[in-house]
C-alpha cells in the first residue's frame, strides 16, 4: 500500500488525475529529470507547480522527508511532450 496517501483515502488530486499517487512507483528528482530529457530541477519544479507532474514527500523521522515524484505522472507528461 502507498505510504504517502493519507489513511488510504483518495485525495482530491487523485480524483483529478484519475489515479492514486505512486500507483506505478515513485521517482526521485534525478530520475524524473532524466526521464524528462535531462531537464533541470528548477524546470521540474515549474512542471510540478503547473500541475503537470505530481510531487509528494516520503516521511522521515525527525526530518522534513524526501521529495518524490509520481512515476506515472512523469511518464504521462513525457509522452505528452513527444506528441507535440
Amino acid at each position: 500500500m502507498n505510504s504517502i496517501a493519507n489513511e488510504n483515502t483518495e485525495t482530491e488530486s487523485d480524483e483529478s488525475f484519475g489515479y492514486e499517487f505512486g500507483v506505478d512507483g515513485l521517482m526521485n528528482a534525478k530520475e524524473a529529470c532524466e526521464h524528462l530529457g535531462n531537464i533541470s530541477r528548477q524546470t521540474l519544479i515549474l512542471h510540478v507547480q503547473s500541475g503537470l507532474v505530481r510531487k509528494g514527500n516520503l516521511p522521515s523521522p525527525g526530518g522534513p522527508g524526501k521529495a518524490v515524484y509520481c512515476a506515472r505522472s512523469v511518464r504521462e507528461f513525457a509522452r505528452s511532450l513527444e506528441n507535440k
